[in-house]
This record gives C-alpha cells, sequence and structure tokens, in this order.
C-alpha cells in the first residue's frame, strides 16, 4: 500500500469495516505515511472528545420559540381534529381543508403526520427529537468544529508587556489584539487545551482567527517557541509573505536583525509557504529564510560541520559541483531531509548522485520511482518525505 491508498482506508480501519487481512496489511504499512498516522490519531482524538463531551446544551431564544410555538399549534390541532369527528359529515371536507392549512403554516406538521405510522411515534415526539437532534449538530459545528478559542490566556514570566501599545497586567487575548513584550518581557500564553505559546523579549504578534478550526497570528518581530498539545490546534503563524501550519509540533521561529527568518523544529512537523515555494520541516530541522521569501537549504541540528560549510556554498551557488560533492559524501541518515531538499533545488544532471545516496540510507517506498522522483514529482517527493521523517 502507498501512503495515498493507506489515508483513504484510515475511516474505515478506525471503524473496524476493514477485512481481516486488509486490517493487518493496513497496520503493517502504516509507519511508512506519517498524513495516514496524523489523521488517524485525529479520529482516535476526536472520539475521545466525543466520549467525554456534556450533552447539554441550552438552544438559542429563537430555537425554543419556534419550538413551543410548533408544540402549541400542534397541540391546537389535534383538539380540533378531536372535535371535528363530533361535527357532521357536511363539515369535514371543510375541516380537513383547514387542518391542513394550519399544517403548512405550522412548518411541515403535516409531513410529520405522513410518516407517523411508519416512525411508530407521534408529531410531538418526532418534532422533540428533530430539535434535540439539531441542537446536538449545532452545538458540536459551532462550539467544538469551529468554537471560539478566545479568549487566549495570558501567564507573565517576566518584565513587562502591553496589548494594543498599552502597558497592562491583563491575562487575556481576543482576536485583533496585538500583545508585546518590552527588553525583559517574557509571557506564556495559552490557546484553550490546544497549544501554547511562549513569547520572547521584544517580540510581538497579532491574532487574526480564534477559531478551533483555525488559530492563526502574524508575528511582527522578535521570537516565539509553539508547542501543540493536541493534534487540533490548527495553528497557522504568518510573516510577510511567509506561512507556517503547524502538524502538531513544536518549533521556535526568530525574526533577525538582517530580517531574515530562522525556523527550528524540535518535534513534530511543519509547512513552510512562501511565494514560488513550499516545503515540509521535520524534527529536529533547522532552516533559515532570506527576507521571508527564500529559503536557504534545511539541515539537521546534529548536520557537521563540513556539511554546514558546504551548504553554505550551495546557498550562493546551487549550481556548484564541488560543494554538492562534498554534502553527499558527509552526509549522515540524519541529513536525509537535506539531501532530499537538494535534489529540489539543483539542476536536474546532478539529482541522480543524491538519489543514490538518499536510497542507501532510506531506500524509495513502494511506487516511488527513480524517475518521477528525479522529474520532481510531487506526490513522490512528499511520500519519500514522509516515509524518512519519521524514522530520524
Amino acid at each position: 500500500m502507498n501512503c495515498n491508498e493507506l489515508r483513504s482506508l484510515v475511516s474505515d480501519y478506525f471503524d473496524k469495516e476493514l477485512p481481516a487481512e486488509k486490517a493487518k496489511e493496513f497496520e503493517e504499512n502504516l509507519k511508512d505515511c506519517t498524513e495516514a498516522q496524523i489523521e488517524l490519531e485525529r479520529l482516535k482524538n476526536l472520539t475521545k472528545r466525543l466520549r467525554n463531551l456534556t450533552l447539554s446544551f441550552e438552544p438559542p431564544p429563537q430555537v425554543i420559540s419556534e419550538l413551543t410555538e410548533n408544540l402549541l399549534n400542534l397541540s391546537l390541532d389535534e383538539a380540533e381534529k378531536a372535535k371535528s369527528k363530533k361535527e357532521k359529515k357536511e363539515k369535514e371536507k371543510e375541516s380537513a381543508e383547514l387542518k391542513k392549512k394550519k399544517e403548512l403554516r405550522n412548518g411541515g406538521i403535516g409531513f410529520f403526520r405522513q410518516y407517523k405510522k411508519s416512525l411508530g411515534i407521534s408529531p410531538s415526539k418526532f418534532i422533540i427529537i428533530l430539535v434535540t437532534l439539531i441542537a446536538a449538530f449545532i452545538f458540536y459545528f459551532l462550539f467544538i468544529v469551529q468554537g471560539d478559542t478566545s479568549p487566549w490566556k495570558i501567564e507573565p514570566l517576566s518584565g513587562s508587556y502591553s496589548i494594543n501599545g498599552n502597558r497592562t497586567t491583563g491575562v487575556e487575548l481576543f482576536v485583533k489584539d496585538n500583545v508585546s513584550t518590552d527588553i525583559l518581557g517574557k509571557l506564556k500564553i495559552k490557546i484553550k487545551q490546544d497549544a501554547e505559546i511562549t513569547l520572547d523579549t521584544n517580540s510581538s504578534f497579532e491574532i487574526v482567527s480564534a477559531k478551533r478550526n483555525k488559530n492563526e497570528i502574524i508575528l511582527r518581530n522578535g521570537s516565539l517557541f509553539f508547542y501543540a498539545l493536541t493534534l487540533d490546534a490548527n495553528f497557522i503563524l504568518k510573516y510577510d509573505l511567509m506561512k507556517i501550519t503547524d502538524f502538531k509540533s513544536n518549533f521556535v521561529i526568530s525574526i533577525l536583525k538582517n530580517t531574515n527568518v530562522l525556523i527550528e523544529v524540535s518535534s513534530g512537523l511543519i509547512k513552510v509557504e512562501v511565494p514560488d515555494d513550499e516545503f515540509f520541516l521535520g524534527s529536529d530541522y533547522i532552516c533559515e529564510i532570506k527576507n521571508a521569501r527564500a529559503p536557504l537549504i534545511p539541515y539537521h541540528k546534529e548536520a557537521s560541520e563540513k556539511l554546514m560549510t558546504n551548504l553554505d556554498y550551495l546557498n550562493n551557488s546551487i549550481q556548484d559541483l564541488g560543494a554538492l560533492t562534498a554534502v553527499v559524501n558527509s552526509a549522515t541518515e540524519y541529513d536525509a531531509l537535506t539531501l532530499l531538499r537538494l535534489i529540489e533545488k539543483v539542476p536536474i544532471a546532478n539529482r541522480d548522485m543524491l538519489y543514490q545516496k538518499l536510497s542507501e540510507f532510506f531506500p524509495p517506498p513502494k511506487g516511488v520511482t527513480k524517475q518521477g522522483v528525479v522529474s520532481l514529482k510531487k506526490s513522490m517527493l512528499e511520500e519519500w518525505f514522509y516515509s524518512i521523517e519519521w524514522q530520524i
């Protein structure tokens, strides 16, 4: 199974709908697909959250009002029906037409009566069940899926800080708030139970969105440490034209004095997007981005001095064959993602040596071919990345 096949089977596997043989094959290949692992973990986390969900919900006043009106009309209608049975035959047709008009006004009570026998319940019970289900769905969608994660809670660690330019001791942040620290200031900011941000000295950011499905900030200056507590953090950080998307990661981002950006991932995975380029950065990898637009070649925190020196040469001239050869010869397994990234950057004539070296460390997964990698087929590059990233 390749990664795409595994991802398509995650839901069936989780629901235990796969045949035993297929489920076993899924489990054996799961370790080779980080995306499938993430999706499976998301399902487990969501199920756990739903099990622990307190089944209490206060419907909006409009829903209560409409439900009350419908139930009242239903009661009146039932009473009129009982009364009509006692009336003369010549008035039955007129009474039936009157009831039909009222049913249309009362939001489809006629529909409920039509299916009363097949449902085996009275219209009033059907309405109550339906409204309860709708209320539960609204609660889940608004408060779980798209629920507001604000206010974000501030825990001062040192020094002073300001919110929207005003020095304060406030401990809550909302959308559009801009928080900044002084020369001694340092803050820990909690995003509900999903994530934490440690804002360093002389740093600031603005909250753009605070939703379950999208927590987004704009980093203005300085540095911060992001720590995901769940798979549902859904965190996005922007700076200038650069965008970082979190995949349950811990990472540090710093804006340097020359406006370059330095990113270091300590665990998990992030996606970095800049104009005309995007790439993943895995655990223990570091990448500098010039002017928040031009990424340099990422490297492992344990990379050798020789490899780092030659990467500098390649960052200045990607066609430097001598520097590329030196990088290949000095690379270890820990440098595998550096080699994979270089495949995307060097001239096509130099990609073969990178492919051969990388294959020695981590043979390409099933379905990933040399021709596909050398021709920079995105799906194959990503699949090889996932199969390598979790192993190092």
